[in-house]
């Protein structure tokens, strides 16, 4: 891994992805990569997906192309990751499409096995699906996270996945808590 190694993720999706987004932040600073908010600086940009409508996942495939393009500008010296549920629903097609790293939403923890792989230079997939895997141990429950999505600024009071709650203050509004039951 690079010294002060620079992450920069692109969410497509839902307010759960951008959770996830910090779930994957989180996880790779652990590994020694800093999140960067330009693209510019990254040494691996990660395509955090969604594959509820084909129109999300073309918008996915034309941003591989145009990061394959860059990869080629900076003469390879770029990992490219797709994260979420597309990665985890077309896996091999990815990395036929230039993506280095592919992980679903229950492997995010493998995640720094993953860069090491293709940092080695082999494709890196994980999309093993689990029933148990919270993430509780990356972000704890009634830990305070502050989130930019769309121009709106949140904080997030807690997460629960297991039970697929979000509870959140919305900072641009009233401050009055609420939640969201995602459904399955």
């Amino acid at each position: 891994m690079t010294e002060n190694a620079k992450l920069f993720i692109e969410t497509y999706g839902c307010q759960m992805n951008v959770a996830d987004s910090e779930v994957i932040a989180s996880i790779m600073k652990s590994a020694g990569y800093d999140t960067t908010q330009s693209i510019d600086e990254a040494d691996a940009i990660f395509l955090n997906t969604c594959s509820i409508r084909e129109n999300a996942e073309q918008k996915i495939w034309n941003r591989l192309d145009a990061l394959n393009a860059m990869k080629k500008k900076r003469g390879g010296k770029l990992l490219i990751g797709v994260m979420g549920c597309m990665a985890e629903r077309t896996k091999e097609e990815l990395v036929e499409h230039h993506a280095d790293i592919v992980a679903g939403p229950d492997s995010y923890l493998s995640l720094p096995e993953l860069v090491a792989q293709a940092e080695a230079g082999f494709p890196a997939i994980d999309t093993t699906l689990s029933t148990t895997e919270t993430y509780k141990d990356v972000i704890h429950p009634g830990a305070q996270l502050r989130i930019k999505a769309n121009g709106h600024s949140i904080t997030i009071l807690s997460l629960d996945y297991t039970n697929q709650t979000i509870t959140f203050t919305d900072c641009n509004s009233t401050d009055s808590p609420c939640s969201i039951r995602m459904q399955q």
